[in-house]
Parts: structure tokens; sequence; C-alpha cells
């Protein structure tokens, strides 16, 4: 059974691969991987259009920003710092951003969209092969938010363990997986280098989660350290 403490920690694990801590809603940049600006826990860009959704939301929620931030939508709405990240209005955009994350209305935002967009599609999947073990969820929401759901099922077709619902082992079926991804992010090939460059160096956050199955982590117990940050009771 996946419990509440369960996916705080599974958005905790996220957070800290997305943005190097747990709950970092003010980190606000401009990511060498083409994505324009990117914001919050757990990194919603403007090419993903993730962040033209949270200030949406943050607007219907009447956020004390919500009236600064709405001219900039109209960039957003054609991935305007994805073209151009240099241009004035990005840099004062970031600063908004980074005002309004001590909002808990920007907060509740951020979790809402990523909790629509991400995990409950993530979550729908796992229930659909069969999945218990909260690190099954893990590595299918992480998944979810670096590549979408879609590459799921594109990894699913390189190996041969199958998922529950097809008789298989979960264990073996969510190693499998994360071995897959560790392989596909470590081999990835761009005629861009830079992007191929940013791609490859990734790669850990699979194996972290091959670690964690390997490990017998399947039920997620705190203290965990991820990435020299640890997760505990008291922070998820």
């Amino acid at each position: 059974m996946i419990t509440i403490k369960h996916i705080r920690t599974i958005f905790a694990m996220t957070s800290i691969f997305e943005s190097g801590a747990i709950g970092n809603y003010s980190a606000v940049g401009i990511l060498p991987d083409d994505a324009g600006i990117s914001y919050g826990r757990h990194q919603a860009t403007d090419r993903s259009n993730s962040l033209d959704e949270i200030i949406w939301k943050y607007i219907d929620l009447k956020g004390t920003h919500a009236f600064s931030l709405k001219p900039f939508l109209k960039h957003l709405k054609d991935d305007e710092s994805a073209i151009n990240p240099d241009a004035p209005w990005v840099e004062q955009l970031m600063d908004l951003l980074k005002d309004a994350a001590s909002d808990p209305l920007m907060q509740k935002a951020q979790d809402e969209v990523f909790s629509d967009k991400y995990w409950t599609p993530a979550y729908d999947l796992g229930e659909h092969l069969g999945l218990i073990y909260p690190l099954s969820y893990a590595i299918l929401y992480d998944i979810s938010i670096q590549s979408g759901i879609g590459r799921i099922a594109k990894l699913r077709s390189t190996f041969e363990e199958s998922p529950p619902l097809k008789g298989g082992d979960e264990q073996e079926w969510s190693f499998a997986l994360s071995e897959a991804r560790y392989d596909w992010l470590r081999n990835y090939a761009s005629s861009d280098p830079k992007k191929q460059r940013i791609v490859r160096s990734t790669a850990d956050r699979a194996f972290v989660y091959m670690g964690l199955c390997t490990g017998n982590q399947w039920n997620l117990p705190l203290p965990m350290e991820i990435k020299k940050v640890i997760i505990t009771e008291s922070t998820v």
C-alpha cells in the first residue's frame, strides 16, 4: 500500500535530483538543456509547459504575486525563454518567481500541477501493472518527471522481464526498468554534443534507483540518503 508518507518521500527523492534539495520551491534558473526557465522543487520548465500551468494555477488560487506574473504568460505560451533565454523579461520573471515561492499558494500550485501532470499518471500505470512496492512507484515517477510518462513504454520494450500484470516478478521488473534507463541515459546519442553530454551526465540518477533495488529498499525506509542529502521523517 502506498501511503501519504511514501508519496512525500518519493517527491523528496525526485526533488533532490531536480533541484538538489528536498523542498526547494524557490529554485529557479536557466539550465543548459534548452528547456528555458526551470522553476520549483521539481523544476517545471517553460518548454514542457509545466511552468505555464503552475502560474495559471497560482493565478486561479489568487496568490499574492498573481497579478504581477500574469503578463509573462504570453512569453511562456510560445516557449520564448527556451528560444531566447537572454531576453530582459526572463530575469524579471525569474526574480518574481523566486519571491512568489515563499507564498504557500505557490507551493500548493507547484505540488498540485506535478501531482496531476506526473504523479497521477505514474501511479495509475503502476496500479495497472500490478505494482505494490513504493520503490517501484518512485522509479515510475522519476522517469516520468525526467523524460515523460511515454519513456516507460519505450524502455519496457528493451528488456525481457514482465510486470506482475503479466505474471512476472515486480522486483526483477523494476530493477530491469532502472537498468534499461541507466543504459539509455549513459549511451544517449544526439547530433548536439551539448545535449548529449547533459543527458549522459544524468545516468547516475537511474544508478541510484538500481542501488535501492539491490539494497532491498522496496518500502523506502527513512532515513534515506540521496546524493548526499538525508531524507528523514521530519523532512517529508
